[in-house]
């Protein structure tokens, strides 16, 4: 959380939720209460008042902290929704937060289709083609484009002595193992969209 926020803790409780904390008001004062105790009660509902604008302040903060971390692809996502005017003009964050959790779900659940993307024994190879250009369509549409982890490429390279960079700049298969060769030549293939012959 940015140091900047007053009451911090609030808004990270509101986030690692989704839920707006409840600020309870003390209990009514007895009629016969002391003069001091009408002070001390005064003295709470107006702190409670304070955090209260405190913490709405810090949440339209928020909102505008969280929209400008994200990618522009799921940014504009964000912006065509039906609710994001209102969203925009309330400062609404944890909508927001629910928006973009809607989004990394929806780019989970193509992620594991298009992972598990496979020809079936009937199919034919065009059919197969189809099914995953499709997934792949999915996938750049949520995001912008294939996210691909080297670390498995970076991994196997590293335990014959190479490095993934290196290995993408003289784009030398001939001396890697199959399994090292097929990452290395799929990631190339989803960052660079490079022809594979």
């Amino acid at each position: 959380m940015p140091t900047a926020l007053k009451n911090g803790n609030d808004v990270k409780i509101t986030i690692e939720t989704l839920t707006v904390p409840t600020m309870t008001l003390p209990n009514d004062l007895p009629e016969n209460s002391s003069a001091a105790q009408k002070r001390h009660w005064e003295k709470r509902i107006d702190e409670i008042s304070k955090k209260e604008m405190i913490f709405e302040e810090n949440m339209k903060t928020m909102f505008s902290i969280i929209l400008g971390q994200v990618m522009d692809v799921l940014k504009t996502r964000i912006q065509a929704l039906d609710d994001f005017i209102r969203m925009n003009a309330e400062g609404d964050s944890l909508a927001l937060l629910a928006s973009l959790q809607n989004q990394a779900q929806a780019l989970q659940e193509a992620m594991r289709h298009f992972y598990l993307t496979s020809q079936g024994k009937k199919e034919s190879c065009q059919a197969y083609m189809d099914h995953y250009e499709n997934g792949m369509c999915v996938i750049k549409h949520i995001v912008g484009k294939l996210p691909v982890c080297t670390l498995l490429v970076d991994a196997d390279l590293k335990a014959i002595g190479r490095e993934y960079k290196t290995a993408t700049a003289d784009r030398s298969l001939r001396d890697l193992p199959l399994n090292v060769k097929w990452l290395w030549v799929i990631s190339l293939a989803l960052t660079e969209h490079v022809s594979v012959n």
